[in-house]
């Protein structure tokens, strides 16, 4: 790469650099405003970086894989843990249903004996899993599910 100053000339223009023999230059027609030229010194714009698209297959896996999780499920009504595991298990990219998937399991959370209630090691699990998978919900310390 050749890096010289750059000129301008009196139109506004930048002026190509002093170039190596044989170097040929082509014209750009840039419509106005594309660019804009900074200065030395100028501070630059910061270009906002997109969060990372949420792996529902990195969450499923860990969630299912989460002896937490597990036990927390086992108290569920048979029709409760069928369908939260359908909604769980549905294939990527596809993601689950979030609203079904908060109602199933608070359902389930719900039914739990408060002397069994999940603990804040599984809670704090499930938030990792969840962190990891870059998923848009978290858990309540109680265990529910927030969005």
């Amino acid at each position: 790469m050749i890096t010289a100053p750059l000129a301008y000339l009196d139109d506004g223009s930048i002026a190509p650099p002093e170039s190596p023999p044989g170097t040929q230059w082509t014209a750009i027609d840039v419509p106005a405003g594309v660019y804009r030229y900074y200065e030395a010194g100028d501070e630059l714009p910061q270009i906002p970086i997109p969060p990372p698209a949420p792996s529902w297959a990195v969450f499923r896996l860990g969630m299912l894989g989460d002896p937490g999780f597990r036990r927390v499920v086992s108290y569920g009504e048979p029709i409760d843990q069928a369908s939260l595991a359908s909604e769980i298990n549905k294939n990527e990219p596809d993601a689950p249903n979030v609203p079904a998937l908060q109602l199933l399991w608070g359902l389930i959370v719900s039914l739990i004996p408060s002397s069994t209630a999940p603990t804040v090691f599984e809670v704090g699990s499930w938030n990792a899993i969840a962190t990891e998978a870059n998923i848009p919900f978290r858990f309540s310390p109680e265990g529910y599910l927030e969005v």
